[in-house]
């Protein structure tokens, strides 16, 4: 949405597997008056239903690890036009030793988790070079995502608080606010805008 009204000039395909999240991508579309230009479909976003040889930009914001970065940079490639770019999000340490309670908590959320050089290899290993990058500052998370989140989480334990799933849920995302409560010194997002080599 944002990308569509910042470019009025272009067109966008938002794919995802859920259906429901196409749903409601197409619901806040049409009511931004985005609907000729914005297109959601449900489908795998290693494999977009897009011609080769088609792609100005592909745009990963806080999912390329379902495939990881080298797989998706490769699966990508062929559909990219020359000089074609990929803009992808990835959690990464920015420290060189991290505390082992953050660490841990890591490993059983996202293991690959690595420091920029990490995943520059994995850019490289992919044939593609890194143009630039930028670290998401903390604020971001708590305004854009912790933040809302937070009030969601209290609405949901009060609308169905005997339910062991919601419950579940819950915790689980209270647990990740607290661990970047504690350590947001530790590890962010950055962005990373890349091009194909040759």
């Amino acid at each position: 949405m944002v990308l569509a009204a910042a470019r009025p000039e272009t067109r966008w395909l938002a794919v995802d597997l859920l259906p429901e999240m196409v749903d409601e991508t197409a619901r806040r579309v049409a009511a931004a008056g985005l609907g000729d230009r914005v297109r959601a479909v449900v489908g795998d976003m290693s494999s977009p239903p897009v011609d080769p040889d088609t792609q100005d930009l592909i745009w990963c914001e806080g999912a390329i690890y379902n495939v990881g970065i080298t797989e998706a940079l490769t699966s990508w490639r062929r559909l990219l036009r020359r000089g074609g770019t990929v803009v992808f999000s990835e959690p990464v340490w920015l420290v060189d030793s991290p505390p082992p309670e953050i660490v841990e908590w890591w490993q059983t959320e996202y293991p690959e988790i690595s420091g920029r050089a990490g995943v520059v290899a994995r850019v490289e290993a992919a044939g593609y070079r890194v143009i630039a990058s930028s670290v998401l500052p903390a604020s971001a998370w708590w305004d854009e995502y912790y933040g809302p989140m937070e009030g969601r989480l209290a609405e949901l334990r009060t609308r169905v608080p005997d339910d062991p799933i919601a419950a579940d849920v819950a915790s689980a995302a209270e647990r990740e606010i607290e661990m970047f409560r504690r350590f947001a010194d530790t590890y962010s997002y950055e962005f990373f805008v890349v091009q194909p080599v040759g």
